[in-house]
């Protein structure tokens, strides 16, 4: 088969659908030879191995026999291993849960990134603890049949983030960075008694996010990759001595240079990047740590690339084909009808999109675009217009984050995450650039205020938190003009959520106690005196109608007050899989559904917002798809 029909069947697998056709593997086959054949002219062999949809890619190194990659059953938050060799281009038909914590109802701690042992025997993952565990995270390593469980690295307050990077050779050690309130550290932690050696220290601000790091073969040194500066998309790869004699940037400059990993025999490192206008794969050859020579161009026309690591001497490696996207809909809210579903505000293979949300004057529709995987990563603010269709992009050194909001002049953008390690609310001028900082928490009251509400003037947030950090929740009014805050109210339950009026006199607050199938109330105060009344109330499943919510898993998704005062939307997942949006009608406090959305729509609730004119809204949508490749014939993996 020639180079130009090779190159239409791969386009075709590429773009195609997420689901096998009877012809898939047919296709399959004939593609995956086309581009073996094309590449063994380099020596190299570039195959794939499955097309999977659902999947993170998280990007660590599979176990050593290349059956497994570690992942999360996002489910249940379980740390879980994902069979390459699985029927199917669903990620749920080869998951295997490690662990078992119990669903999201009675336990909301989660795993999250994770490395195999050189042998396959055990894991490694960052644990996030909630419940009768300290807040926080924390490392701990288990038997891939989930027996042995260790804590090496107790969950803590101040641990904001761990990443988990690799696994040495020899088995005594664990790569990982930890964010706290002074900055992020790689480190290394030993296997046997959990102590910590700090390697590198990033400091609070002037150098931005980790990306991946790995041991040297050896274990004489560390390769990671970083964004240079906050605010910069450009990233840099240095080669570090454990022993912390000496480091040196050995991949610089202008472009996106991502660490892949070290060769097997220890003589340079493989690297993905935009360099030369080549989205490639390099090769860095290494001396005692330090490059030698120029990079060398392995493979061209490599795009998407997600590194995974080495098992044996093949490289593995994802590409995303379609990322999740902002996505718009129009609503009849009167008729409680769809009048147009969900559609992506762009091109799904483009690059990820989240946080959508309307201007006030409903002229334009801003959301956070980022190639990251998650919020923790940095990434660039979309500001698009609707009458035209013109995408402006603005740089936006802001990462981890979990909320934005629009100002009322249209220029400020206001935003809840970590901007030079401080966690909190910072207003971005979209003008000039400058940030300023509002409000600074702690890890343990971030979540309720990334589910507050401003002001229509953008002056106040309300937000639930526990009254003096500890015992029930209230209701708090924080006033950003005077710098002062107080309490409006109490509030109840194990979940809550505000919404405000359009005109900001009245405050609807959200309530619920237990999981899903619990009690819960919708209240409505004035936000001058606190005189309330309660428009809404489920007892539990036998309370509820045909229409009514049988009860949310935790606090809503959406929950906001529609432009003419006269519903509250509010609505969430509902199962695994599904969510429902419901509207209150606060004359007559009946509840109806309005949306459906389940895993066939591939849309849900979160990041929800309501366009002005009450009609349109803004929501999270699509999943991510992509394929799983190995590189055979590399240079240094005899």
């Amino acid at each position: 088969m020639n180079s130009l029909v090779a190159l239409i069947a791969l386009s075709g697998l590429f773009f195609g659908t997420r689901g096998p056709d009877p012809d898939y593997r047919a296709a399959e086959a004939e593609a995956t030879t086309a581009s073996a054949t094309a590449s063994q002219a380099d020596s190299l062999i570039f195959r794939r191995i499955l097309k999977v949809y659902d999947y993170m890619f998280y990007g660590r190194p599979p176990s050593p026999d290349g059956r497994y990659v570690p992942d999360v059953d996002w489910r249940t938050g379980d740390l879980a291993v994902f069979d390459l060799q699985s029927s199917g281009p669903s990620i749920w038909t080869g998951l295997r849960k490690v662990t078992d914590k119990g669903p999201w109802a009675e336990n909301f701690a989660y795993a999250e990134s994770s490395v195999f042992s050189p042998d396959g025997t055990r894991i490694a993952y960052a644990w996030f603890g909630t419940g009768e565990d300290t807040e926080g995270y924390g490392l701990r390593v288990i038997g891939t049949d989930g027996s042995g469980m260790r804590i090496l690295v107790p969950a803590a307050e101040d641990h904001h983030d761990v990443q988990v990077f690799d696994w040495s050779v020899d088995g005594e050690h664990v790569l990982i960075s930890l964010r706290d309130p002074y900055g992020t550290s790689l480190s290394s932690v030993s296997i046997g008694d959990g102590s910590i050696r700090v390697l590198r220290r990033l400091s609070t601000s002037g150098e931005g996010s980790l990306g991946r790091a790995y041991f040297s073969p050896d274990g004489r040194h560390v390769a990671y990759d970083y964004i240079a500066s906050e605010g910069s998309f450009d990233t840099d790869i240095r080669v570090l001595a454990v022993d912390g004699s000496r480091e040196a940037a050995v991949v610089a400059g202008n472009g996106n240079d991502r660490l892949m990993g070290w060769t097997r025999d220890g003589s340079g490192i493989l690297f993905h990047s935009n360099r030369a206008l080549k989205h490639a794969v390099w090769l860095q050859a290494l001396e005692g740590g330090e490059p030698e020579g120029e990079p060398r161009l392995i493979k061209s026309d490599v795009w998407q690339l997600r590194p995974f690591g080495f098992a044996g001497d093949r490289y593995y490696y994802g590409v995303v084909t379609a990322w999740p996207q902002v996505q718009t809909a129009v609503l009849d809210l009167a008729g409680g009808r769809v009048v147009s579903p969900p559609a992506p505000i762009e091109e799904p293979s483009q690059a990820r999109s989240s946080f959508g949300v309307w201007s006030p004057d409903g002229r334009q529709v801003a959301f956070l675009k980022s190639h990251g995987l998650s919020g923790k990563t940095h990434g660039r603010l979309a500001i698009r217009t609707l009458e035209t269709g013109e995408i402006r992009l603005i740089p936006f050194p802001v990462a981890d984050v979990r909320r934005l909001w629009w100002g009322p002049d249209t220029h400020t953008m206001t935003v809840f995450g970590s901007y030079r390690r401080r966690d909190g609310i910072h207003r971005l001028d979209m003008q000039t650039g400058e940030i300023r900082t509002l409000f600074e928490t702690n890890q343990r009251d971030r979540w309720q205020l990334a589910a507050g509400a401003f002001s229509p003037d953008g002056r106040v947030l309300y937000a639930v938190e526990p009254a003096g950090g500890e015992g029930p929740l209230t209701v708090v009014v924080h006033d950003f003009t005077t710098g002062q805050k107080h309490q409006l109210a109490r509030a109840s339950g194990q979940a809550a959520r505000v919404a405000v009026s359009p005109d900001g006199a009245m405050l609807a607050i959200y309530e619920q106690d237990g999981g899903a199938g619990g009690s819960s109330r919708i209240r409505v105060l004035s936000t001058s005196n606190g005189e309330e009344r309660t428009v809404y109330s489920l007892s539990g499943p036998e309370d509820a109608s045909a229409e009514a919510p049988h009860g949310l898993m935790g606090a809503p998704s959406a929950f906001v007050w529609t432009p003419d005062g006269s519903y509250v939307l509010f609505g969430g997942f509902v199962a695994v899989g599904e969510s429902t949006l419901y509207r209150l009608s606060l004359e007559t406090g009946g509840v109806s559904s309005i949306l459906r959305l389940d895993q066939r729509s591939e849309a849900h609730l979160r990041g929800f917002s309501l366009h002005p004119d009450g009609r349109r809204i803004a929501l999270r949508g699509g999943e991510i798809q992509g394929e799983i490749w190995v590189i055979e014939g590399l240079p240094g993996t005899d």
